[in-house]
């Protein structure tokens, strides 16, 4: 069900009879809940990459677990300015605070991004006490961002500049190391 804490060993055996239930299918895998426990979680830092160079950052804030209704969103430049409600179609919250590592989760997501093929990649992240934790990388972001016309145009130039790095990257055949 996705609910419920699981102490070192027990989660094989639960997927182990729920596989035999076939409630579940391998492969399966489990992490650790980061946050402060009970409905508390931490802020999603989404980093919003062009092949090194960073766009934007949505902070993403749950109020509480299953309620879609209480997302709140924050969008940031690197340097950590606010840039206000840039998408219409989000809860936008300039209360939610900016990770005091940003600069080291910024670094992260910019060699992260070059370690992939793409001119585009949001790199998601967490701070986790100070520590930067690995969410996912996701090229192609689900839902519909609706960006005010100069901030989609910035956005687009990004894009095409991260393009040209890449594909000459590519051709001189370049490793990232």
């Amino acid at each position: 069900s996705g609910r419920g804490t699981l102490v070192s060993g027990e989660g094989r055996a639960r997927f182990r009879r729920q596989e035999s239930e076939k409630r579940v299918f391998a492969p399966y895998f489990a992490e650790e809940l980061l946050g402060a426990g009970g409905d508390s979680l931490p802020v999603d830092v989404k980093v919003y990459v062009f092949y090194g160079e960073v766009g934007h950052v949505l902070l993403r804030s749950v109020g509480a677990v299953d309620d879609m209704r209480s997302i709140r969103f924050r969008a940031i430049r690197p340097n950590g300015s606010d840039l206000g409600p840039i998408c219409a179609d989000l809860s936008y919250d300039p209360s939610i605070p900016i990770p005091g590592n940003l600069e080291e989760l910024l670094a992260v997501a910019r060699v992260l991004s070059r370690s992939v093929p793409r001119a585009f990649i949001r790199v998601d992240l967490y701070d986790h006490g100070g520590t930067v934790v690995f969410g996912e990388l996701t090229p192609r972001p689900g839902g519909t961002l609706e960006y005010e016309a100069e901030f989609d145009t910035h956005l687009g130039h990004l894009w095409e500049s991260a393009q040209a790095r890449l594909t000459n990257d590519l051709v001189a055949g370049a490793s990232n190391d």
